[in-house]
């Protein structure tokens, strides 16, 4: 992962292949903690106890062993996490759904770049649009939420979220959001 947003593409990305109808994003950035946290929750198929021994284990993989070998996702980001100073906590459980919080500290020189957050948002509504979005981004004074169904009310019926002519007005709304947070 060579950016933050690639991280929160992956792990949201896991979200969206546990079959979640809804999903939670929340970003901050927080100047004055010198912080960047991003949470995802959702209600995907969750994880077994067993397996929650192996997820920042980056030589286990829950896929069939034939098409990959590792997971590399949570140890990578927990690596980049930690490098910074920061932190990831993780739960889940089976039927129920999926949790992560990572805080990555912004005053460390090994901190990854942010990349193309409104980028990678715009892919994860775009990838599923039957799915349930809810983003929340915040800095240390403001927060603003937006939501699909929101985004599809302003649409109106029969205009898809990924309408080749939509995907460019997604990204300048978001993006607008996070600039006027300083999250860019």
């Amino acid at each position: 992962m060579r950016t933050i947003a690639d991280h929160i593409y992956d792990i949201s990305y896991n979200s969206i292949k546990a079959n979640s109808k809804d999903i939670i994003l929340k970003i901050k950035l927080d100047k004055e903690k010198k912080e960047f946290i991003f949470y995802i929750k959702d209600n995907g198929e969750g994880i077994e106890k067993e397996k929650m021994d192996h997820i920042f284990d980056p030589f286990y993989t829950s896929r069939d062993k034939k098409i990959r070998k590792v997971g590399l996702g949570l140890p990578l980001l927990k690596q980049n996490t930690e490098i910074t100073g920061g932190a990831v906590s993780f739960k889940s459980e089976k039927g129920v759904g999926t949790e992560l919080k990572a805080m990555f500290k912004t005053d460390n020189i090994d901190i990854l770049p942010l990349g193309d957050i409104s980028g990678t948002i715009v892919g994860l509504i775009t990838a599923n649009v039957n799915i349930e979005w809810e983003f929340m981004f915040e800095n240390e004074n403001s927060k603003e939420k937006l939501t699909t169904q929101e985004l599809k009310d302003i649409l109106g019926e029969g205009i898809a979220l990924n309408n080749i002519e939509v995907i460019p007005i997604l990204k300048d709304i978001i993006g607008n959001i996070l600039e006027g947070l300083g999250i860019v």
